[in-house]
């Protein structure tokens, strides 16, 4: 859908997402939102419709990373009539512990879906798709010095047909559900 893009004057934007991002395995995951196949609207073209169907007993994990050093991107890729965006996310945590340490051995070689919040709009956005699979590349640092960072970091990739689509739909996670 083309819309005018129009900025207006005293708009603020906010950047940034919200320090708990959520991910699941991809097995995890039984049913998905799609998006509708007729679009009707601007918003139609890149929000998921339905939610997540996940396994008995399955839920989204927390990351609860450092505010300010986060971060998600897309940008084009690909030739002409095949065009597709990269999705990209880090996330950066204080944490080097034992739970750290083994997601971080896990998610090396496992196919993740992320969830974010973006703090402009309050949105949920969707890192990782049913068709491409999601590279999660994890990498720790203990630190040198007083002053050195140290923590679990966490870079995300995959290939989608949408910048970082819209997710309206529940996020069932082991704290309770979060609805919009």
């Amino acid at each position: 859908m083309f819309e005018n893009l129009d900025w207006q004057d005293g708009d603020v934007s906010i950047p940034g997402i919200y320090e708990d991002a959520y991910y699941i395995p991809k097995t995890h995951i039984t049913g998905w939102p799609a998006l509708p196949e007729a679009p009707a609207s601007a918003a139609d073209e890149v929000t998921l419709a339905g939610a997540f169907t996940l396994d008995a007993l399955k839920t989204w994990k927390k990351i609860n990373h450092i505010d300010g050093k986060a971060n998600v991107s897309a940008e084009a890729q690909g030739e002409v009539r095949s065009q597709t965006f990269l999705n990209k996310a880090t996330f950066k945590t204080s944490l080097t512990t034992v739970e750290a340490t083994a997601f971080a051995k896990a998610a090396n070689n496992a196919n993740l879906v992320y969830l974010v919040k973006e703090k402009n709009s309050g949105a949920w956005r969707l890192i990782g798709n049913e068709m491409f699979n999601t590279v999660t590349k994890p990498s720790m640092a203990l630190g040198g010095e007083a002053t050195s960072e140290r923590g679990l970091s966490i870079e995300v990739e995959v290939t989608d047909s949408v910048p970082a689509p819209f997710y309206p739909g529940a996020i069932m996670t082991d704290e309770g559900d979060i609805t919009l």
